[in-house]
């Protein structure tokens, strides 16, 4: 139904230019030219509706489009995502960034959407078509059910006393009926007019016209070419019936045009009425006739050439090199492989369902198959023939092979690309095969790899200096694919391993029996695995050498690297940095930035849609991959900020920069500049992301200072702390050895609008890595009575502590957290309208270390 409602968007847009073009021409010539060539020129818009895009004649002068405007937006209306609020939406099924745990929350029911509407369009046209279709039927059996009684005059003429004008009703056997009211007088020109009617078969034409408008009801251009059609008719057949008649003769004429002005409106569907359509119009033609000029009718002829050769043709295909230009192309672009409507545009455009056919095959069927159960993704292009399969040229697989590495380029995490005939018993034969990794291809000199395939996923250059690349390939024979059904595995095409024999898969380097000495390793030899163990569990040399190649192999196959890492997530950072996937992504992507900036931040442009943004003090971006359903998921941006950040919005209309609490959110408008800061998360549309915020560490852009406190009775110590600067307060928080959770780096516990959460009261908590039962944390506690503020520090604490109240109204106790022996302090501070809660935690064995530097940072703490 989609497939089809699409080809009619498009046949009844064509349609419409070619009805703009011939009333264009009927406006010039029509008091010139002959009324019945004029009334021909329709033929042209019927034409283009019923002949299918199939068999459209290619021309070089065609001036349609390669895709109409109106299917192309309803193609965007089918891409644009469901707007699911982020608290219902399922976790990631990849984390390719800083990806946050999700909160299960209550299915939120779908609102209506661009999507959403474009999924009902088809059942709209339907019904409408149908109501179009019951309109002509009904009306064919009320008029022949009306006129059972007409008196029989003679011949196929009838007298009828329910209408005042003569008409003609019926296809195989047509009917002339005429109102008592004409004269005997007016008789002979009413059946003259009738009779020249049903010669020129318009008791066929117009039906059959209403039922093209009918398949096309939604078309307002087809509509008044409908009503021009009747027009042109009617005085055609005047020009017909007055053809070497006199002056008086066409007095008398107009009389009986005059007389028989229909009176009401006859249905609009099958009669052909003698005096219902542009009365005074016709009268004036009448009586100041002339006979057409024949240069008018050479002119009318040209036009019909004209409009034909450009307007009912296609856009010539360079069967050469590739149907479209890479401009074109590079805007059919999508993010998924499982998006069924937008990769089978980009296929249709790359000639996909056309390059079945050779010199010997037969019939055949085309389809497509896209495989996203499973990593790594891909499609496979089948045809299906009558008989048997043709055999099938290098040359053929080659132009196979290079549409497919373009498919590749223009579809984000699509990584091999199939091709495969099907004889009529139904057997497959896999013909041949091509894989992303080989879109990595060597340098004219062989010197290193050139990363043509990423290049041309970020740019329209890109994508025709890619184009470039594989046409010459194909021409020498040097383009790489794989042909039958011994298809490599996909980690056999990558130009470098993944993983290693026997591969442990971990971020341990003892698992890898990796030591470290004097002696370097061949960075470009070891695989993906190998390099991130390395880099996660050493410094200096050896982790800059690791960390040279990741980002090389990362820069060349982000999509092969993201998904390995991705395998790590989960295990913790040997340096304790967190979760060693993130650290991974992040650390890559800092390093590949600074490589470009020499470390400083850079201003990033976006857009997407309808959204077009800047920003500044970018340090890195990293993208998380977002899965909506099972068959629609895409890659979002994180980007990492620092202080000073702004977004410049260019283009941003409905669109909502989301804050932590929904009080936050700004309603974004073209021109806007906001500054960024923590309270930010990210921006979207109807509660969805499309690009998310992160902000580099307090201590890394944080005001810096040091924290002197007496460390394990060694006397008075200081140590490098920076000012952290949160909502209504500022605490001081030791450099070294404490990170503060989130929940993209660690926070795996409650959270509340994004934030870590304890007792449902979102907070900010620092964490030792010395050791993880360490934590320091702030509560925003809100509107809370002091003594509604020592009953919620119960429930924070839990069960295992009994707490007691100190003179000053704080809560206090021991406990135990499994074997471990706890100390729990909480301090309050703030009004009852905002009230503020600084809570200590840590083993009773650590008091004189970790309990006096948490008691040093909380005796920092201020209200501001």
């Amino acid at each position: 139904m989609d497939k089809l409602f699409d080809t009619v968007l498009e046949l009844s847009w064509q349609a419409g230019l070619i009805a703009l073009a011939v009333m264009a021409v009927r406006l010039v010539l029509r008091k010139k030219a002959s009324r019945r060539a004029l009334c021909m020129l329709w033929a042209l818009v019927a034409l283009r509706l019923l002949l299918p895009v199939s068999l459209t004649v290619e021309s070089p002068v065609s001036l349609q489009a390669e895709e109409a405007p109106v299917s192309r937006a309803y193609h965007a209306m089918q891409e644009t995502r469901t707007s699911v609020p982020e608290e219902a939406a399922p976790a990631p099924a990849e984390s390719s960034g800083a990806a946050a745990a999700v909160v299960p929350a209550e299915p939120a029911a779908e609102p209506v959407t661009l999507r959403t509407f474009a999924r009902w369009l088809p059942w709209i046209w339907v019904i409408g078509m149908g109501c179009m279709a019951a309109y002509m039927l009904l009306s064919f059996i009320w008029m022949r059910l009306t006129l059972r009684r007409a008196e029989h005059i003679q011949d196929n003429v009838y007298r009828c006393t329910q209408w005042s004008t003569p008409f003609v009703l019926g296809i195989i056997a047509p009917c002339i009926y005429v109102p008592e009211s004409v004269s005997e007088e007016d008789l002979p020109q009413v059946l003259a007019h009738e009779r020249c009617h049903i010669r020129r078969w318009d008791h066929v034409v117009k039906p059959f016209a209403f039922l093209l408008l009918a398949v096309n009801w939604f078309n307002p251009v087809l509509w008044a070419a409908y009503v021009l059609l009747g027009r042109d008719m009617e005085n055609a057949c005047d020009e017909m019936a007055l053809n070497n008649a006199d002056a008086a003769q066409r007095a008398a004429y107009s009389r009986a045009l005059v007389s028989c002005a229909a009176q009401p409106k006859m249905a609009a569907v099958c009669p052909l009425a003698f005096g219902e359509v542009a009365v005074k119009e016709r009268v004036k033609n009448v009586l100041g006739y002339k006979k057409p000029a024949i240069w008018a009718a050479v002119m009318v002829a040209v036009a019909a050439v004209i409009i034909g050769a450009c307007l009912l043709t296609k856009p010539a295909e360079d069967k050469s090199g590739y149907p479209l230009d890479a401009k074109k192309l590079y805007a059919l672009r999508t993010p998924y492989v499982g998006n069924n409507s937008a990769v089978g545009a980009i296929l249709d455009a790359l000639g996909m369902p056309e390059m079945g056919d050779t010199a010997d095959s037969g019939t055949y069927a085309y389809s497509i198959r896209l495989d996203t159960n499973r990593e790594p993704m891909g499609v496979t292009v089948c045809y299906a023939f009558a008989g048997d399969v043709p055999e099938r040229s290098a040359e053929w697989n080659r132009q196979m092979a290079q549409r497919g590495y373009i498919a590749m380029a223009l579809i984000d995490n699509m990584d091999w690309f199939r091709w495969t005939d099907i004889d009529q018993a139904g057997t497959s034969y896999v013909i041949g095969a091509v894989y992303s990794g080989d879109g990595v291809v060597y340098s004219s000199d062989h010197a290193g790899y050139v990363d043509a395939l990423s290049a041309a996923r970020e740019s329209v250059e890109g994508l025709q200096t890619y184009m470039d690349m594989l046409r010459t390939m194909a021409e020498d024979g040097s383009i790489v694919y794989y042909e039958g059904d011994a298809q490599p595995s996909f980690e056999e095409t990558m130009p470098w391993s993944v993983t290693g024999e026997n591969d442990p898969c971990s971020v341990r380097a003892e698992d890898y029996g990796i030591v470290y000495n004097d002696t370097l390793p061949d960075w470009n030899t070891l695989p993906l695995s190998y390099l991130c163990a390395y880099y996660l569990n050493a410094d200096g040399a050896y982790a800059e050498g690791a960390m040279d190649v990741l980002a090389q192999r990362y820069s060349q196959l982000p999509e092969q690297v993201r998904r390995y890492i991705g395998t790590l997530s989960g295990q913790a950072d040997p340096l304790g940095n967190g979760d060693a996937a993130e650290a991974l992504l992040r650390d890559i992507s800092w390093y590949i930035t600074s490589q470009l900036t020499g470390g400083l931040p850079v201003t990033v442009s976006y857009e997407k849609d309808q959204l077009s943004i800047v920003v500044t003090q970018v340090y890195s971006v990293v993208y998380r991959t977002v899965k909506y359903d099972e068959n629609y998921s895409e890659d979002i941006p994180v980007y990492e900020v620092g202080s000073g950040a702004q977004l410049n919005v260019i283009k941003g209309e409905g669109w909502t920069l989301y804050g932590r609490y929904s009080s936050e959110n700004v309603p974004l408008h073209d021109g806007d500049v906001i500054d960024l800061t923590e309270q930010y998360v990210g921006l979207g549309m109807d509660g969805q992301y499309a690009v998310r915020f992160q902000y580099r560490s307090a201590a890394e852009t944080a005001e810096k200072t040091t924290l002197s406190f007496n460390d394990n009775g060694a006397g008075m110590v200081s140590y490098p702390a920076y000012v952290f600067r949160g909502s209504g307060y500022a605490i001081t928080v030791l450099g070294n050895a404490w990170h503060q959770m989130t929940l993209s780096s660690g926070w795996t516990d409650i959270c509340v609008d994004g934030s870590p959460a304890i007792n449902g009261k979102p907070a900010e908590v620092w964490q030792s890595t010395e050791d993880i039962n360490t934590q320091l944390a702030v509560v925003h506690l809100g509107a809370m009575t002091l003594k509604e503020a020592q009953e919620w520090s119960k429930g924070a604490a839990g069960d295992g502590f009994t707490l007691t109240e100190s003179k000053q109204g704080d809560m206090s106790g021991d406990g135990k957290n499994g074997p471990t022996e706890m100390y729990w302090t909480c301090g309050f501070y703030g009004t009852g309208s905002d009230r503020l809660a600084v809570i200590k935690t840590y083993p009773m064995a650590q008091t004189e270390h970790l309990g006096y530097a948490l008691n040093a940072m909380a005796e920092t703490f201020t209200l501001t």
